[in-house]
């Protein structure tokens, strides 16, 4: 069993964060007006969507947020949900269009509960979703996303060869977002490797 080290972590600068939001909000913007849509709530799955959620709020002048933290429990092989607001959302006369929002997205498994609690609360509505980055191996969507974008791709869950992730000028690296704690995503990481999730 190996564990990581700071060595398999490159840490993302403000300035390429700003980058990848920019592009995250192009994309999801000319979708949007071509398809003369608005996003009525932003949801953001906290940890990792929280900022990005933020700063595409300001971007959307969209300022209705509701959020949604799910933490892995490596050791039992879950994912339990810490907090849920979206029984605040009121039901709507028509289907509301709703911003879903992850920082890293690996397998999925997080972003696709958030979504299935969504379409729970409110089972007519559309959800769009968006990360900053997505892993390589992961691309197709498991859930009926109205639209999907993200900045950019990655290889951390290894579904590729290294070589061939090179070539391909996929990061090879774990991403560290401005705003994280290396000792935190050491220990979560591990974690999952420790416990075989």
């Amino acid at each position: 069993m190996t564990f990581l080290t700071q060595n398999d972590f490159v840490k993302m600068e403000w300035n390429e964060y700003q980058n990848n939001i920019e592009k995250i909000y192009q994309d999801l913007n000319n979708f949007l007006e071509k398809n003369n849509l608005n996003i009525d709530y932003i949801v953001p799955v906290f940890r990792g969507g929280g900022i990005p959620a933020i700063s595409l709020s300001y971007l959307l002048r969209t300022h209705k947020i509701i959020s949604i933290q799910l933490k892995h429990d490596y050791k039992n092989k879950n994912i339990d949900i810490v907090s849920n607001s979206l029984s605040e959302i009121k039901e709507p006369e028509k289907p509301y269009t709703l911003l879903l929002v992850d920082g890293y997205h690996a397998s999925g498994r997080t972003s696709y509960m958030a979504y299935d609690l969504i379409k729970n609360y409110l089972p007519n509505s559309s959800i769009i979703y968006v990360t900053l980055g997505r892993d390589v191996g992961y691309l197709e969507n498991k859930r009926d996303f109205l639209f999907s974008c993200h900045a950019f791709l990655s290889n951390e869950c290894g579904v590729i060869p290294k070589e061939e992730s090179i070539k391909k000028g996929v990061l090879t690296k774990y991403t560290l977002f401005p705003w994280e704690i290396l000792e935190d995503e050491l220990q979560n990481m591990n974690d999952e490797i420790k416990y075989g999730a």
